[in-house]
C-alpha cells in the first residue's frame, strides 16, 4: 500500500470525486464563530495578520449572544497545595 500525504491536491481530489466544495462555505468570520475564533486565536499569536480592533470587538459581540457561540463552563476555584516540608524529607527528619 502507498502512503498517502494529505496535501492539497490530495484534498481537492476527493472533494471534486465526491463533489463537494473544496472549502467550508462558513469559512469567514461572519459566518462561522469558530472560524472567527481560530483567526482571533491565531491574530493574537501572530501567526496571521492582526485583525483589526474594530472588527474583533464588532465579531465578538455578533458571536456572544449568537446560538452557534459554543458555551464555557465557569472554571472551578483554584485549589493551592500547600507543602510543609521538602519533599525529599518529612519534617520529622529535618536537622537540628
Amino acid at each position: 500500500m502507498r502512503p498517502i500525504y494529505p496535501d492539497l491536491a490530495w484534498y481537492t481530489a476527493i472533494s471534486e470525486r465526491k463533489r463537494l466544495t473544496g472549502r467550508c462555505p462558513f469559512s469567514a468570520i461572519g459566518r462561522c464563530p469558530r472560524y472567527f475564533e481560530s483567526v482571533a486565536l491565531l491574530s493574537d499569536a501572530g501567526i496571521t495578520t492582526r485583525l483589526a480592533p474594530e472588527v474583533e470587538a464588532a465579531m465578538l459581540a455578533k458571536w456572544k449572544v449568537h446560538d452557534a457561540w459554543p458555551p464555557r463552563r465557569p472554571r472551578p476555584p483554584h485549589r493551592r497545595v500547600v507543602r510543609t516540608g521538602s519533599p525529599l524529607r518529612s519534617p520529622t527528619s529535618a536537622p537540628k
